[in-house]
């Protein structure tokens, strides 16, 4: 499902809200995930902690908007005959992607986690779902 002017996605199990010109997303409440223990199965502590905390490369990057929109075809449409119709950008997207373009994020490499993941045989459905919060959290989050 995609919500907003331009937003596509690429996968029937997936969501995104807004395109690459949008700047922030909001609410008045936190975004959540549910988790009821009543409902996990074959929950087990064998999760490598620090040791796998300290091996962790942090790093900061900035996005290529322009570069993301034109991969996500986000500046395309398909005119009635099925011919792909290139739209100019507006002017607020224009200024809001170069907005994006200038922030500093911090957050980690997806190859370096997956090396580190492989290496320390993590690769499990828990680690993997805790991959993904762990590097959206971090990479949503704007350097300070």
């Amino acid at each position: 499902m995609a919500l907003g002017y331009n937003a596509r996605v690429n996968a029937s199990t997936k969501v995104v809200i807004g395109n690459t010109a949008v700047t922030s997303i909001g609410g008045y409440a936190d975004w959540t995930n549910f988790s009821d223990q009543r409902f996990k199965t074959a929950v087990q502590e064998n999760v490598k902690g620090l040791e796998f905390i300290l091996k962790l490369r942090p790093v900061t990057y900035q996005l290529d908007i322009n570069k993301l929109a034109a991969v996500l075809k986000e500046d395309q449409r398909i005119d009635d005959d099925g011919k792909i119709i290139m739209d100019s950008t507006s002017s607020m997207d224009l200024v809001s992607r170069e907005e994006k373009s200038g922030i500093v994020y911090t957050g980690f490499l997806p190859r370096k986690w997956n090396r580190l993941l492989k290496v320390s045989a993590l690769i499990s459905a828990g680690w993997m779902l805790l991959r993904t919060k762990m590097i959206c959290m971090a990479c949503a989050m704007p350097s300070l």
